[in-house]
């Protein structure tokens, strides 16, 4: 039987996790045992590793271990276990395939509990963190080849068919370096059109310290404030500047000013396009010529 000790429940307690929702996640307290490459991870309530199961259809499929060595938190994965996310079975979810609601996407754990504490349970987190920043600040090769057999966007890549289902991704990984290349790399796989990105309070990296700080609430309105990831060169009408209204002005044969159906006249401005079409050798250019002289006569036009 599985157990999280006293001292892991005071450990979720602090980061606003009710233990009941850990539990729920198979959440247990680990100890190592057995020597050197054969040491693993077994069920021990005074242990102090955090054990976090990956559930797949009610069965483990990994396991993620937390633990603090000289001070510094250590994370690894159990050995040949699925690099998938965390509460991967709401990927199914039909409210995601319709857009009734959105996946919440979070870079650690502990994030994506606080998430589904706060009112949104459709909420996974990436198996491994978010990758290191590289000196030259280049993202990772997109190689299908490659993130299929084991590279560190393994998880995208198995589950890239319920992935293509989803509308839209909400991205509340951290607000620092490591965050955001993650969020880079999660865009670039995920499709910018279907990404949208939120913002913490000042003072706050991640959805753990909004929690700790500012309560359940400010949590769900980060979440529900997200915006969407702006994509080069598709701007909204709204972002355009105000432009002076049209001055149509009349073609100069007096016939033509009552006869435009719908709104009693046709007349030309700037900017319009405009097709003649007709029998050929029955006067097109002949009309347009004398168009042309029309709009420099009377409205000082040049063509």
């Amino acid at each position: 039987m599985t157990t999280l000790a006293t001292h892991h429940v005071e450990f979720f307690e602090r980061r606003g996790i009710s233990p009941e929702l850990a539990t729920r996640f198979e959440v247990y307290t680990g100890a190592l045992v057995g020597r050197g490459k054969d040491k693993t991870v077994v069920a021990n309530e005074r242990g102090n590793i955090i054990v976090y199961p990956f559930l797949e259809g009610g069965a483990v499929v990994n396991e993620k271990y937390r633990a603090e060595r000289d001070g510094e938190k250590v994370f690894w994965h159990r050995k040949g276990g699925k690099r998938t996310f965390w509460n991967a079975d709401v990927l199914d979810d039909p409210a995601l395939e319709s857009g009734l609601q959105s996946l919440v996407i979070t870079e650690g754990i502990e994030d994506g509990m606080v998430a589904i504490d706060c009112g949104w349970p459709l909420t996974v987190s990436v198996p491994d963190g978010a990758p290191p920043v590289p000196k030259d600040g280049r993202l990772q090769p997109l190689d299908p080849q490659t993130e299929a057999s084991g590279g560190k966007f393994e998880f995208i890549w198995i589950n890239r068919e319920r992935l293509g289902r989803v509308k839209r991704f909400i991205l509340a990984v951290d607000d620092d370096g490591p965050g955001q290349r993650l969020a880079a790399e999660l865009v670039r796989r995920l499709g910018v059109v279907r990404c949208m990105f939120v913002t913490f309070p000042k003072g706050c990296k991640d959805l753990n310290e909004v929690r700790s700080r500012h309560g359940a609430d400010a949590v769900h309105e980060v979440l529900r404030g997200a915006r969407q990831y702006p994509v080069r060169g598709l701007y909204r009408l709204s972002e355009y500047p105000a432009l002076p209204a049209l001055q149509p002005l009349s073609l100069g044969w007096r016939i033509f000013d009552g006869i435009y159906p719908g709104n009693g006249w046709m007349k030309i401005f700037p900017g319009e396009f405009i097709v003649i079409t007709g029998i050929p050798s029955h006067g097109k250019s002949t009309w347009v010529l004398n168009l042309v002289y029309n709009m420099a006569r009377d409205h000082h036009w040049r063509a």
